[in-house]
């Protein structure tokens, strides 16, 4: 159950409102402010709990304890919070290396990797988001960029740890990064989804996704 802000709280805001329509800043300034990174958090808690397609744009403001015209103030529709929802949260998985100090590129490709199944809640409900607006992109087509930019980002990123892996020696410089990147992607979008439903254990999904690096990448050159 959502609860609403206390009315001192709820009337300060409603003056910030006010006062950001009567600003009247451009879309630029609204695209980095701290307000609109608070509301694209509540889009992806909501999205977590109800599913793409369920979302409105009121839940989203209420989730976020503001007014509707608000979200609207810097969004110009729900297709594009969505959008928007969903680039924020890739980002944040993207820049979460963890700690790769020590290791070598081949060692960091399968921890790169591995970090994507998992049974704890942030792992579940990053599946939940990609998968959520996968689905909805089936049948709106103005979400697949979204989605497929999510997927080339990830593959560029594993794509520089194998030549990272190339540099320091741990993986064959005949290994086609970008080719290579791509399979190991698509073979942990099976494996993530079949853990989280349960069709595999999190000990065997990682064991298939290791024995899916040593083929994919060559056995280790020495």
């Amino acid at each position: 159950m959502w609860l609403h802000m206390p009315s001192t709280d709820s009337d300060a805001r409603s003056a910030e409102e006010h006062a950001t329509a009567a600003a009247g800043r451009s879309p630029f300034s609204r695209r980095g402010s701290a307000r609109r990174g608070e509301l694209l958090d509540a889009a992806v808690r909501v999205i977590g709990r109800v599913g793409a397609r369920s979302v409105r744009v009121e839940d989203v403001a209420m989730e976020a304890n503001v007014s509707t015209p608000l979200v609207y103030y810097y969004f110009e529709n729900r297709t594009e919070l969505m959008a928007e929802a969903f680039r924020h949260a890739n980002l944040h998985l993207l820049a979460s290396h963890g700690d790769d100090e020590g290791l070598d590129g081949r060692e960091r490709v399968l921890r790169r990797l591995l970090r994507d199944i998992g049974d704890d809640r942030e792992t579940t409900q990053a599946w939940v988001l990609w998968s959520e607006l996968a689905g909805a992109a089936v049948f709106d087509e103005s979400l697949r960029e979204p989605i497929n930019e999510g997927y080339r980002a990830w593959v560029d990123q594993i794509a520089s740890l194998i030549r990272v892996g190339q540099q320091d020696g741990s993986i064959a410089g005949s290994v086609e990064a970008d080719r290579a990147a791509e399979t190991l992607t698509s073979m942990m979008d099976g494996l993530s989804t079949r853990s989280i439903l349960g069709g595999l254990t999190v000990q065997r999904a990682e064991e298939l996704a290791a024995e899916c690096v040593e083929r994919v990448l060559c056995p280790r050159p020495g």
